[in-house]
């Protein structure tokens, strides 16, 4: 985005060794929400693009889980028996074979509203369904933990249902919305002003639509602590402001003259 905004050998070279140390990590969720970051930008950023994206991810996730899943298996329970001596092995196991399959209990339970923000660790009891659509847990001994689906959509799916995941997308798709009406209303009207910090939010979100397929990313603080803050200040900015309604007042003049 700087680089876009300000081409130099400098930021090319930061650049670059953002790339190694980003391989460095051997981090497959950060890899892959980078390398979807580029088909974006070469299509052009479009609407449908983003909403393809966000669908094939669920449903990914949606039939990942299901062709793991072991009808002889109570996820509902705790235990579990997964070992490998790679690590990076072991991690995946426990994913596909457990926690994902577990995920989709939770949603397939109560699949309107989920069983409960944080109901994810906890151990249920038993379940009440009413018409197959809403579930009423009961026997429920809380347990606050870090324990999570290692994937957002299912997370959300299991814990608040459609209805949670839904909002969640919707807040995310209007950021999208917003963050390229401003990185426009910067570069046409403000003289570049924010335009870096509104191209930084966009691609930032779509790289965590991303990623949030292979670990809880949404809400992890390491992933979201900067992009909520680069929101916060473009809040903030006062100028921001200035420009977005320089450029809705231009917009409607010329809408009002075709």
């Amino acid at each position: 985005m700087c680089y876009l905004q300000k081409r130099s050998r400098l930021v090319l070279a930061l650049l670059a060794m953002n790339a190694l140390m980003l391989f460095s990590t051997y981090s497959r969720g950060s890899l892959l929400g980078a390398a979807a970051v580029l088909p974006y930008l070469y299509f052009g950023r479009k609407r449908w693009l983003l909403a393809t994206l966000m669908g094939v991810l669920i449903v990914g996730s949606l039939a990942m889980s299901v062709y793991h899943t072991d009808p002889t298996v109570d996820y509902m329970g705790y235990p579990f028996n997964i070992h490998n001596q790679d690590a990076k092995v072991a991690n995946l196991n426990i994913r596909y074979e457990w926690l994902w399959p577990r995920a989709l209990t939770y949603f397939e339970q109560s699949p309107i509203v989920g069983l409960g923000f944080g109901s994810f660790d906890d151990h249920i009891g038993r379940v009440t369904s009413y018409f197959h659509l809403f579930g009423a847990p009961s026997e429920i001994l809380v347990d606050h933990s870090d324990s999570h689906a290692h994937n957002s959509y299912l997370n959300f799916l299991a814990e608040t249902g459609v209805i949670g995941l839904f909002l969640v997308l919707s807040f995310f798709w209007k950021l999208v919305e917003w963050s390229k009406l401003g990185a426009a209303a910067g570069a046409l009207v403000g003289g570049g002003q924010n335009f870096a910090a509104f191209r930084f939010v966009e691609i930032s979100s779509v790289c965590l639509l991303v990623m949030a397929a292979t670990e809880h990313r949404l809400v992890s603080p390491s992933n979201v602590l900067i992009l909520s803050l680069v929101i916060s200040l473009l809040l903030a900015s006062q100028s921001a402001n200035a420009i977005f309604a320089e450029f809705h007042r231009r917009n409607s003049l010329i809408r009002s003259r075709v």
